[in-house]
């Protein structure tokens, strides 16, 4: 490989303020990381609690996103 050409990172830290932020962020580039051979770990700041129907597990709804896009937070 070229000394010019870019390098895939081989970890990962996604961060994310909210709920979705991650996966509706940058999800289809963190896809394409993975599928590459990177290693992606995410972090959401937040329960988000706020503003949401409470009959919505919206963490679980995110952990399930992410893993369908190839994030393993175990």
């Amino acid at each position: 490989m070229d000394d010019t050409m870019v390098k895939t990172p081989q970890f990962i830290l996604a961060v994310g303020a909210h709920l979705d932020d991650i996966e509706l962020g940058c999800g289809g580039s963190l896809a394409k990381l993975i599928e590459e051979g990177s290693h992606v770990t995410a972090l959401v700041l937040s329960q988000g609690r706020r503003g949401a129907d409470s009959r919505m597990n919206r963490p679980e709804e995110t952990r399930q996103a992410l893993e369908r896009l190839g994030v393993d937070n175990s």
